[in-house]
């Protein structure tokens, strides 16, 4: 993410996700990986100056798909005399 100011006096920048501040995360881009699924939600910037005082972005949200990793063995039981298993 990256973010754009016009503002002359611009102080600090401070990124945020679901408005709590991301620690170090002060520069005019916020980078992330690898993307764990905590990492979701919505992110902001604040620009704060000496002369104006604060400003936040509107949020941009990051949603994450992703699949479970396959089991690398999946059984299950048929059961019956004698005791059938099958493996995939």
């Amino acid at each position: 993410m990256y973010a754009e100011t016009s503002l002359p006096e611009l102080l600090t920048l401070q990124w945020r996700i679901n408005g709590t501040n991301l620690l170090g995360a002060t520069n005019y881009w916020y980078y992330h990986y690898p993307l764990q699924p905590g990492d979701a939600g919505e992110y902001t910037v604040v620009a704060t100056t000496a002369t104006s005082g604060a400003y936040t972005s509107p949020p941009i949200a990051l949603t994450l798909y992703y699949a479970p990793p396959a089991q690398a063995s999946p059984y299950f039981s048929l059961g019956g005399s004698p005791p059938w298993s099958a493996r995939m």
